[in-house]
């Protein structure tokens, strides 16, 4: 009796086993050092808040765990967060140019450091330069939460009760301060929290904050604590507006609001914006002044017309507005004005020939 054995797949008649699996290479531990990366300005004056960001540092093949900052060189300064990605401190006050060095370091998962160093020159300030003061103000409405990359500038009348961002310009060694409206006898009508809204290391210095507009004539006053060595108290009130003999501010009860606010076209092109007259007073019986000094609105309107809006309520006109066919000019603007007696309500509308920066 013979056997036959089992045939491979080839002509080899003794058999053949196949090659075990290939087994793949354990992946390489991270071998990689991180980059200390420091973001800072390189000069700034005496009393004014600097922060010394490092969160561009980076490791290309693990995570970053610490951060210390350090500093190296200098008239002694007091580091706040100085175990964070982002550190602050207030320069020193100094007779002259002097230099300050600060190190940060930063350690990743394998506990590999890397080092980075800068150095900032504090410039200094006279007596009458660290003087709070008030430059200015400015109001904007806001169209998301964010007081600085989420509003527009307000091209419209300050309506009682509305909700506006307003920034205030602040110089000299002045801290974060919090706005406060007074009427005009001086008596707090509403208080209001602010946030930076510019670099803290220069001057002069932005706060903003989110609030309503009180419903009486208002002062705005900003109250904080000096960011010098001294640590007094301030107290500002608003500038006045050129000409003007008070610095009280006076809100309208009308609402003067365009839909859109801004236009963009091209030449020849009609484009429609609305606008609504809202009253959160009694109601109002007024003037509507028009003023389309170029003529874009057709057909055309009366420039001064009669219009009631009544108490609570609004009411809303309609304008079709066309760039001209050969424009001589890259921004053209009309105005819709609403008089009741001695106060005025209003909106400007640009219109950007399409392709103007």
């Amino acid at each position: 009796m013979s056997v036959v054995g089992a045939c491979g797949g080839g002509g080899d008649q003794g058999g053949s086993t196949a090659p075990p699996p290939a087994v793949p290479a354990p992946a390489p531990a991270p071998t990689g050092a991180p980059i200390a990366v420091i973001v800072s300005p390189s000069v700034t004056t005496s009393n004014s808040t600097v922060v010394l960001n490092g969160d561009l540092s980076t490791d290309s093949e693990t995570t970053l765990r610490g951060y210390a900052w350090t500093q190296t060189a200098g008239p002694a300064v007091s580091l706040s967060n100085g175990n964070t990605s982002e550190a602050s401190f207030v320069a020193p006050k100094v007779a002259a140019d002097t230099t300050l060095s600060f190190r940060l370091v930063v350690t990743n998962a394998l506990n590999t450091t890397a080092a980075s160093t800068q150095d900032i020159v504090v410039s200094p300030v006279t007596t009458a330069e660290s003087q709070p003061r008030f430059i200015r103000y400015e109001w904007s409405r806001p169209t998301s939460g964010n007081a600085h990359t989420e509003s527009e500038p307000v091209r419209e009348s300050l309506a009682a009760g509305s909700s506006r961002y307003l920034e205030v310009t602040l110089a000299g060694a002045v801290g974060l301060p919090s706005i406060r409206f007074v009427n005009a006898s001086g008596q707090t009508i509403s208080t209001a929290a602010t946030e930076s809204a510019s670099d803290p290391a220069l001057q002069p210095l932005r706060f903003a904050s989110l609030v309503n507009v009180p419903t009486v004539p208002f002062k705005i006053v900003v109250n904080g604590t000096t960011s010098d060595d001294q640590g007094k108290t301030y107290s500002l009130e608003n500038p006045a507006i050129p000409g003007a003999t008070t610095n009280l501010l006076t809100p309208t009860p009308i609402e003067v609001r365009a839909t859109p606010s801004r236009l963009t076209l091209t030449p020849g092109t009609t484009a429609t914006v609305q606008v609504q007259f809202s009253n959160s007073g009694t109601s109002a019986q007024g003037q509507l002044l028009i003023s389309d000094p170029d003529g874009l609105i057709t057909p055309a309107v009366t420039q001064l017309a009669p219009l009631t809006v009544p108490a609570g309520g609004a009411s809303t006109q309609t304008y079709n507005i066309r760039m001209p066919a050969t424009p001589t000019k890259g921004l053209y603007s009309i105005a819709v004005v609403y008089l009741v007696g001695p106060i005025a309500s209003g909106a400007t509308i640009p219109i950007y020939l399409d392709g103007t920066p």
